[in-house]
């Protein structure tokens, strides 16, 4: 934490526990050190309902274990085989997706300066040789990041290998539970860890700290080449009114051969596709198509090549008819996550951005709903007095019919309160005679 300045004295860290043993170890030295560094602690499990009563039974698990120790508990459920199965991708990719979602909700919910997750050296090992497997490129050499700017995540047990660990937890007398699909080998990083690393481990008994030490050593030259990476795909990009991102031919073919190649696969990830090397020169080949060829890079994303672009388009499917919401949980739908928080004092400041709002607690009805738009709806635009169909309003807005059914609607008892990350219903906003409010929170996946 002192060598990467992770943390600072006085900070609060939302620290990411399943129950299992890296993350119990985890809150068991971040208690012993909080006093030590003055930290605030709270813990975020996020229960990806795959395991049925087990996966209730972790969550439990560390509810009590924070309960015990006087640590605020704050919990998620993820409908992650739905995700997967509508956007086409493995139930790994999905959990991450929505995990990472549904941490960064609460971490926005509770103000905390970072995250804390219990990734250790053999992740990064295991990652690295994955990423070699996978053809990531030069930044899949670098590993897992200590941190990560994006989502305040830090990970301060990187260091330990996971048989110190389990040390620790021994002596320490740490409690926690075992995963069952741990051991399964259908899971693409169980069987590395199972049979592909012991395996060339037999031949190679130092692998993992070499694997290690090239993380390290591309680690730093990561920094600097993340960020000549995103000046390039700035240079070389835009991104337009409804989501779409046109890639600049001639902007783009000036760039060296290997930052064509990095710039894909950050185009990839912005698209939330798995950056695959068959994916990237998939795309690089699009450029000697003729113009009008089209190709599809994942279930919901086509690239075509236009006369001065190739321009890639994702149509996210359409949110279900009414997805019934309650005030303290989190949503996810086809295109983000939905959270509403439990009532808070009214704030006194306001970020001004679209996909976070505050209305008045009272003002909610307990019916609350999540759906898409219908025809005939209206709403009393923030700001204004009178009613406006949502379909002139969307028209105003430049938004194309494709899209239209991929913007969540908030409903109060049969009103619109909220066209997500769009614009708020006047009749909900706060006011000085306001008591209490609600936090509004869209976390779009583009």
């Amino acid at each position: 934490m002192q060598q990467y300045k992770l943390a600072a004295r006085g900070q609060s860290l939302l620290l990411a526990v399943s129950g299992g043993i890296d993350s119990m170890t985890l809150l068991h030295v971040m208690k012993e050190l909080r006093n030590r560094w003055q930290v605030q602690l709270a813990v975020a499990h996020i229960n990806h309902q795959l395991r049925g009563a087990e996966s209730d039974g972790d969550e439990l698990f560390v509810r009590q274990t924070a309960e015990e120790n006087g640590i605020p508990f704050y919990s998620q459920r993820i409908d992650v085989k739905t995700f997967a199965h509508e956007h086409k991708i493995s139930k790994q990719l999905a959990a991450r997706v929505l995990r990472y979602q549904a941490i960064e909700s609460i971490r926005q919910q509770i103000h905390a300066d970072a995250v804390a997750t219990a990734h250790n050296a053999n992740d990064n090992a295991e990652t690295v040789l994955m990423n070699i497997s996978r053809g990531t490129g030069i930044r899949g050499l670098a590993g897992i990041p200590v941190k990560r700017e994006e989502g305040n995540i830090i990970r301060p047990m990187l260091f330990a290998w996971r048989n110190e660990i389990e040390a620790y937890a021994k002596e320490q007398n740490v409690h926690y539970r075992e995963d069952s699909s741990n051991a399964s080998l259908a899971y693409r990083r169980n069987a590395f860890r199972h049979r592909i690393i012991p395996a060339l481990q037999r031949k190679h008994p130092t692998m993992l700290l070499s694997l290690t030490a090239v993380a390290e050593a591309m680690r730093k030259m990561n920094d600097p080449l993340r960020t000549l990476i995103q000046e390039q795909r700035s240079r070389c990009t835009s991104i337009s009114a409804n989501g779409d991102l046109n890639l600049h031919i001639e902007t783009f073919h000036t760039l060296p051969e290997f930052l064509q190649s990095e710039v894909c696969v950050t185009l990839l990830e912005h698209f939330q596709i798995e950056p695959e090397e068959k994916k990237v020169e998939r795309l690089l080949h699009l450029f000697q198509l003729p113009v009008g060829k089209r190709i599809e890079l994942g279930s919901h994303t086509t690239a075509t090549h236009e006369q001065n672009n190739i321009l890639i388009t994702s149509t996210m499917q359409k949110i279900p008819a009414a997805l019934e919401i309650h005030v303290g949980t989190s949503l996810q739908v086809p295109g983000g996550t939905v959270s509403l928080s439990e009532p808070i004092p009214v704030p006194h400041t306001f970020s001004g951005n679209r996909n976070e709002e505050f209305v008045d607690a009272q003002q909610l009805n307990q019916h609350l709903v999540l759906r898409t738009w219908r025809s005939g709806d209206w709403f009393v635009p923030f700001g204004l007095r009178a009613r406006k169909k949502l379909s002139d309003y969307f028209a105003n807005e430049k938004i194309p019919r494709h899209l239209k059914s991929t913007i969540p609607i908030l409903e109060s008892n049969g009103n619109i309160v909220w066209v997500c990350g769009k614009r708020l219903d006047d009749r909900f906003k706060l006011t000085p005679a306001s008591r209490s409010a609600v936090k509004l929170t869209y976390h779009p996946i583009i």
